[in-house]
């Protein structure tokens, strides 16, 4: 068992207690086995199954490889893939990942308008420096 810093070794976080019963649950509510839960967040059954009995316990983008395989998150996955960088770029060669989401020279907006903004917001950072 994961010894935590603010328990005795052995014990496990109140908050993370109920991680384990909830990973399960989604599973067996989307209809997967463990071994076809496993492959598709990239873990060995083997694995999965300790963090479903809480004999470890999951980093945060582990949770959410997990919960963005349940029915009710099913937008939200495929909005962050039609958005996600790579898919612009496949749509740019018109290979998009999805039939859906933007085409042709919108995923390069997309990207040029998020850019400028983290440009300008780390330039406003830079003269605010008191350097």
């Amino acid at each position: 068992m994961t010894e935590f810093p603010d328990g005795p070794a052995g014990t496990v976080p109140e908050d993370l207690s109920t991680v384990a019963p909830r990973l399960r649950d989604l599973r067996r509510r989307s209809g997967l086995t463990l071994e076809t839960a496993a492959r598709l967040v990239g873990l060995s059954p083997a694995h999965l199954s300790r963090l479903e009995t809480n004999q470890r316990q999951p980093s945060l983008p582990m949770l959410l490889a997990l919960f963005l395989q349940g029915e009710s998150l099913k937008d939200i996955q495929r909005a962050l893939i039609e958005y996600s960088v790579p898919s612009a770029l496949a749509a740019l060669y018109d290979i998009p990942f999805l039939p859906t989401g933007p085409s042709g020279w919108t995923p390069v907006g997309i990207l040029a308008g998020v850019t400028a903004v983290a440009l300008g917001g780390a330039y406003a950072a830079m003269l605010q420096r008191d350097v």
